[in-house]
């Protein structure tokens, strides 16, 4: 974009709310977004969908400074307001939930685990690029939805757009939103989509900008658990009866001995106590996994140990673990630990993946230059990292030939293998060029049809076959460029799953698979069309 019209672009903002945005968005948004009040004062929060290995987990996303590590360890609960004050909901800290906080000089982020008891039915939509070079989504519109003073309602005022101007240190984003006080923690949502690509946290009036966190990493560090507030469960609550007592027995020495005891001594015991804690906590994640992989509660010992590789975010030595597994047995991976060995694979190749595309950013912006200094290293970097990906890819697709296709049991299994087989060429495809384009995509191609013929046998809301269903039409949507008939696939797709959708319970747990998947090929067909029509 030439400055000129971006300078133009600038000006034009903030702009009237289309009737559209009013009448429609709006009113379905204003059931995802929340007002929070606390004794630290008053902010916004939303809630929305945080996807993670083609499921998604429903969460209340806020600043950290509206609620802080230091409120969630006090307050039992937190009271969110929504639908213009009419609907007060009470979020129990004390049930076993997942709550991410990262401090105000950081990210600025705290994210908390939403449970079916909390009766939240209304979640917004991440933005699908979230993960990729951020950089790209600079100067694009975007608008931020508020709970500030003035209550949320189809008003214009709960609304301000603007322009994602720059985002520094990879995470904040400058905008030029309007907010009031209050509006911390507010969504911001590109209009091309309608979906959350960050928060707004502060105002910068000195500047002539706001600024918001760009949410890949909060939501990055939340599904690995880092930066995890540990609340609620019965391992907390035994600790802290056992800090409880130890500190009545220091008191109790206190007053024999006549004098002051050893404080270092009290945080010694504390520090170990903390340490019993998170390892207990990890144990029992691992059990419960364990539990849900095996009937009768036995387990091997690769699969534990890929289970906490995978608590501890080693990725390569879970697939190695898992690999090892494999080789030494007869039959074929159970559900679950097919599952567990995709989540594994898909963790190890996306760093590699994420690697690429910042690269791939970077050369394509060197080569807009008159003259480029860097690019020769940035095309040689490239290469390098590009031979990775390959290996890491291959290893994946040799693991699949060499053992879990020759051992599946089912048809299920095997169009889940010829899935994972298509995926890991399509990886290469993705960011490869010219004739190894060409060959990667063309391998792809060839294993993904083979799945969707073996697909025809199984029920048409198969989680696995609708899975297969969105990586196909997102194989000639991205790499093939054809984005008609990535539209047909996932129309057909839908419309032959309607059919039979009204005939399960939708909030049974064994169908929760289904509906995910389904939900997320709708999604991906709603964005392509509107697009579509956009053109």
């Amino acid at each position: 974009m030439e400055e000129t019209n971006k300078e133009k672009l600038l000006e034009s903002f903030p702009v009237p709310v289309t009737m559209e945005c009013t009448d429609t968005i709006l009113k379905q948004m204003k059931e995802c977004i929340c007002k929070i009040n606390n004794q630290k004062g008053k902010g916004t929060g939303f809630f929305c969908y945080i996807p993670n290995n083609n499921k998604k987990i429903p969460v209340l996303i806020t600043c950290n400074h509206v609620i802080d590590e230091e409120i969630i360890k006090k307050d039992d609960n937190i009271i969110v307001t929504l639908n213009n004050d009419k609907e007060k909901k009470i979020i129990n800290l004390n049930k076993n939930r997942k709550i991410y906080t990262n401090k105000k000089e950081r990210y600025d982020t705290t994210i908390i685990e939403i449970k079916e008891g909390d009766n939240i039915n209304k979640f917004l939509d991440l933005d699908v690029h979230l993960f990729d070079d951020i950089q790209n989504i600079c100067n694009e519109n975007i608008y931020v939805i508020q709970y500030p003073k003035l209550k949320l309602s189809q008003q214009i005022a709960a609304v301000s757009y603007g322009i994602l101007k720059t985002i520094d240190n990879e995470y904040k984003i400058n905008h030029t939103c309007s907010t009031e006080t209050g509006a911390s923690g507010s969504p911001i949502l590109n209009t091309s989509e309608n979906r959350v690509i960050g928060i707004h946290t502060e105002s910068s009036p000195k500047n002539n900008y706001n600024i918001g966190t760009h949410l890949k990493y909060p939501i990055n560090e939340f599904l690995n658990n880092i930066n995890l507030i540990k609340k609620g469960n019965d391992i907390n609550i035994k600790l802290q009866s056992d800090n409880k007592n130890n500190k009545n027995f220091a008191q109790t020495e206190r007053k024999n001995n006549g004098k002051k005891v050893d404080t270092q001594k009290e945080q010694n015991l504390n520090k170990t106590l903390t340490q019993k804690n998170e390892n207990t906590n990890i144990n029992n994640n691992i059990n419960t996994q364990v539990k849900k992989n095996n009937n009768d509660n036995t387990y091997t010992k690769n699969i534990y140990k890929a289970m906490l590789a995978e608590q501890c975010s080693r990725y390569e030595e879970m697939c190695d673990f898992l690999e090892d597994e494999f080789k030494h047995r007869d039959k074929d991976f159970n559900e679950d630990e097919r599952n567990l060995l995709s989540n594994a694979y898909k963790s190890y190749i996306q760093e590699i993946r994420a690697t690429m595309k910042t690269i791939l950013a970077y050369e394509r912006t060197e080569k807009k230059k008159k003259k480029s200094s860097v690019l020769t290293y940035t095309i040689i970097y490239k290469e390098q990292t590009l031979n990775d990906l390959i290996k890491r890819c291959q290893r994946v697709i040799k693991i699949v030939d060499d053992y879990l296709l020759k051992r599946a049991e089912n048809d299920e299994a095997i169009v889940f293998y010829l899935k994972m087989k298509a995926d890991y060429f399509r990886y290469i495809a993705e960011s490869a060029e010219g004739n190894l384009k060409k060959q990667k995509s063309d391998s792809s191609l060839k294993y993904y049809e083979e799945a969707i013929k073996r697909a025809k046998k199984l029920d048409v809301l198969n989680s696995i076959r609708l899975g297969l269903f969105i990586n196909y039409s997102l194989f000639y949507y991205e790499i093939l460029n054809n984005h008609k008939k990535a539209i047909d696939i996932a129309k057909n797709a839908v419309s032959e799953a309607d059919k039979e959708l009204p005939n399960i319970d939708k909030d049974a747990d064994e169908n929760k698979d289904t509906v995910n998947m389904y939900n997320s090929l709708k999604e991906n067909l709603d964005i392509w069309e509107s697009k579509e029509e956009k053109k």
